[in-house]
């Protein structure tokens, strides 16, 4: 591992420990390019190694040159602990380093989306914030089916009377995306409740509200491209940093699979009311307007927008 502003050579943890615990004579940290030179610097140098290989029982056999160091590390992988008169001697890579400030100074230790604020998000993952941005212009609607016509006619007094987030979401956020997912063909993904974890270690771990996807594949998700949050107690605001969270772990998400779109947008929504985000490279924008649901054409076009679909191939007029 190449760690900035240290050695260019991965790095290794040399232990040797007992069933009493670790102390700080337990351990050595050094930098080599295999576990093998490292096998190589302790028959090279057994002195320096002397406590270690002493603890170990592997003191006489190194000092005498009896083994080379391919030998030394097929003793290791069968050394063991014996109470307290045998050490374990082990040589592991240490493959990650986990930065101290995404989860400790910043208190994102344990996290998950819905925990994260939006400043939280911007300074954690080193982004950009622009919230002066129009993002979508003058916007054209799409022709609204019948059926979500009726749907939302019957659904929306409903869910306003009722009040309650899930009411919502089940009664007007859904049948909206469903008609999204109608107006591409079904060549879209259509999730709910997911559970997405991506990068649990930075907080980037829960369950999604929705996540629309590039791909129609059901079964398993994959390239998401929007993320959407029902907003707690009608405070849009307060979702936005859930939303950012979600939108960063869907690009992580997408670049770690190498498919799918590496800009990701997000919506915040009451069901009656719509904040739309959109998170490319280094920038995270926040949408100026917060769109009324009707007319719920013009919500559709953002959308369909938002999955990477031309509104005015569908139909759309100013």
């Amino acid at each position: 591992m190449i760690v900035e502003g240290s050695s260019p050579m991965p790095l290794f943890l040399v232990t040797c420990v007992c069933d009493e615990g670790v102390g700080e004579d337990s351990f050595r940290v050094v930098d080599a390019p295999s576990r093998s030179a490292v096998a190589e610097y302790m028959v090279r140098d057994p002195y320096r190694w002397h406590a270690f290989l002493e603890r170990s029982h592997f003191w006489g056999q190194v000092r005498d040159s009896s083994w080379s160091p391919q030998e030394l590390l097929n003793e290791l992988s069968g050394s063991y602990v014996d109470g307290d008169s045998r050490y374990q001697l082990a040589i592991h890579e240490i493959a990650r380093i986990e930065p101290c400030e995404s989860r400790i100074t910043l208190g994102l230790h344990p996290m998950s989306y819905k925990n994260f604020r939006l400043e939280q998000v911007t300074r954690a993952f080193s982004l950009t914030r622009n919230e002066r941005k129009d993002l979508f212009g003058p916007v054209t609607e799409v022709a609204v089916s019948p059926l979500l016509r009726s749907t939302l006619d019957d659904n929306v007094p409903l869910a306003i009377d009722v009040d309650t987030e899930k009411v919502r979401a089940e009664l007007i956020v859904a049948p909206v995306l469903l008609e999204v997912w109608r107006l591409t063909g079904r060549r879209i993904g259509f999730f709910s409740g997911i559970e997405f974890e991506v990068a649990p270690e930075q907080g980037l771990s829960g369950y999604c509200d929705f996540i629309l996807s590039r791909s129609p594949a059901q079964l398993v998700l994959t390239a998401p491209a929007v993320t959407i949050v029902e907003a707690k107690k009608d405070n849009i605001k307060a979702g936005l940093g859930q939303c950012a969270a979600e939108m960063v772990a869907a690009r992580l998400f997408n670049e770690r699979e190498g498919q799918g779109p590496t800009t990701i947008y997000g919506a915040v929504t009451t069901g009656t009311a719509w904040r739309f985000l959109k998170l490319e490279e280094s920038t995270l924008y926040v949408d100026r307007p917060e769109y009324p649901l009707e007319p719920v054409g013009r919500v559709l076009s953002i959308l369909l927008r938002c999955v990477g679909y031309d509104p005015a191939a569908m139909g759309a007029t100013a």
